[in-house]
């Protein structure tokens, strides 16, 4: 198997999480992305968010919260290992661009979790509702 790593962020908002979905998928996955050379955490998620939603962080209050693998999202063979951190997206300036054509407000207590990526459902909502981040 394949091990990738990627950085990602959980914007939780009215206990909802937010995640998106990519071009050619039907899985949804967290805001983020793979790490280029030069670049810290901070950096890619920079990078990575201002492509993805086009809006900027406010990195003086990203929390690193853990790293969690599990098989990738629509990758069989590959494990994802993801460097998470937990922060805030100004939610009225969102707008999909780059490779995400959609994104969505996942309320853990309503929404289906068959739709979101294995990482998501098995290791991050988990690990947020533990930690009382998110409530059910």
């Amino acid at each position: 198997m394949i091990t990738i790593q990627k950085i990602g962020l959980a914007v939780i908002h009215n206990n909802k999480l937010l995640v998106v979905r990519k071009k050619n998928t039907d899985k949804f996955i967290l805001p983020g992305g793979k790490r280029i050379a030069g670049e810290n955490d901070t950096d890619t998620l920079k990078r990575e968010i201002k492509e993805e939603l086009q809006c900027d962080i406010d990195t003086g209050i990203l929390k690193f919260i853990g790293e969690f693998e599990d098989i990738a999202a629509n990758e069989y063979n590959t494990i994802i290992n993801i460097r998470l951190y937990v922060g805030a997206l100004p939610s009225d300036s969102i707008k999909v661009d780059n490779e995400i054509i959609e994104y969505i407000w996942f309320n853990c207590s309503k929404d289906n979790v068959q739709n979101l990526s294995r990482s998501i459902k098995n290791k991050i909502i988990p690990n947020l509702i533990s930690s009382g981040m998110l409530k059910i």
